[in-house]
């Protein structure tokens, strides 16, 4: 995928879900996409029970914050646990499972066109508002080092800003591949023992199976069935529309599938809502580190910035990476007192409590 072609990324996704429905694409969304104007896609969620965390905050907190959890001490986990149950029943009480996501496809994490972001918070939310008047506008992903000034515009808007995870960025690969642990990692990529095989739209239905199995095996079975459940169809479509770079890790020897990493660029940016690899391999194959600097290498041969969303701390920060809080976006307004105290309550326990356990522990 070459700059030029990435920039497609936004008004592709478009088109790729005005041609299918969620459910086709990604298993566990169950939104309507409805598409506002050219470029612009508007996805309404009306139920948390049983999505993926992107749909909504209050499937978020339901599904995959639930399984974030173990990472905390057990006693501080376990406080939080029975903190988490009355508040989702509070969110859901208070109608927060009913938002209208603002170019909401999905992933793990959106990256925005430079468009978009010019757009004016008012115009954007009363395009929102004027398609799902009853609904939350939501914008996801939004971090201080990408998005400033449109954060600061959000906020004057009278947008509330709710602290969603803490990533990681790598502004320039170049240098950060120069840093010990990188190098360490570059010659291990350069072992002959793996290649990594580009798929494209003529590739066989059983390369996408294999691709998915490895995304399954990763975020699904080891880390949260609260993930996105990503299709064959979705990860065809996707390469086959130039939308993402998707590639198998294979042994040289006997070209066996271990791995798979699928990115996606947009306005420079990249990141990669498709990776996995083989669990039952064993640890000394090194598998993540080789897909980890694959992709860096692959950024820093395009002049890409690396956004490499969240978890895994320790091994991002040596690595270069710089942590961000992430926020996600919700415009409130128009809706009754009793919806609004709820967001409101929302905001003060993401900008307060949870920011300090992110901030913390690096979750």
């Amino acid at each position: 995928m070459e700059r030029g072609g990435a920039m497609k990324l936004n008004h592709g996704l478009c088109r790729l879900f005005a041609d299918y429905p969620s459910r086709d694409l990604i298993a566990n969304d169950g939104s309507e996409k409805r598409l506002l104007e050219q470029g612009i896609m508007l996805s309404i969620a009306r139920s948390g029970r049983n999505q993926a965390w992107t749909v909504s905050p209050y499937a978020a907190l339901t599904g995959a914050a639930r399984d974030e959890l173990a990472k905390l001490p057990r006693f501080q986990a376990a406080l939080l646990g029975l903190f988490m149950m009355p508040l989702a029943l509070l969110l859901r009480w208070g109608g927060a499972h009913r938002v209208a996501g603002i170019q909401n496809f999905g992933l793990s994490t959106h990256l925005y066109s430079d468009g978009l972001t010019r757009r004016s918070p008012a115009d954007l939310r009363r395009l929102a508002i004027a398609a799902a008047p009853n609904d939350t506008p939501m914008l996801r992903s939004l971090n201080a080092a990408h998005h400033a000034d449109w954060l600061d515009k959000l906020a004057a808007d009278g947008w509330l800003l709710l602290v969603s995870r803490q990533i990681y960025l790598v502004d320039d690969q170049r240098q950060a591949l120069r840093r010990r642990d990188n190098r360490r990692d570059l010659k291990l990529l350069d072992d002959g023992r793996y290649r990594f095989r580009r798929l494209d739209g003529e590739s066989a239905d059983a390369d996408f199976q294999t691709a998915l199995a490895a995304y399954n095996a990763l975020y699904l079975g080891k880390y949260s069935a609260g993930n996105m459940q990503f299709t064959t169809l979705f990860l065809k479509e996707t390469v086959s529309r130039g939308l993402m770079d998707l590639y198998l890790m294979e042994r040289v020897s006997g070209g066996v599938a271990a791995g798979c990493a699928g990115m996606i660029v947009e306005n420079g940016i990249l990141t990669t809502p498709v990776l996995g690899y083989d669990l039952r391999l064993p640890q000394s194959e090194a598998l993540y580190r080789r897909l980890s600097v694959f992709i860096a290498r692959y950024c820093a041969e395009r002049g890409l910035r690396q956004h490499l969303s969240s978890g895994a701390p320790l091994f991002k920060k040596t690595r270069g990476a710089v942590p961000a809080l992430e926020y996600t976006a919700v415009y409130v307004r128009h809706l009754p007192l009793r919806r609004r105290a709820v967001w409101y309550l929302l905001g003060r326990l993401s900008n307060g409590l949870y920011r300090n356990i992110l901030e913390k522990y690096g979750l």
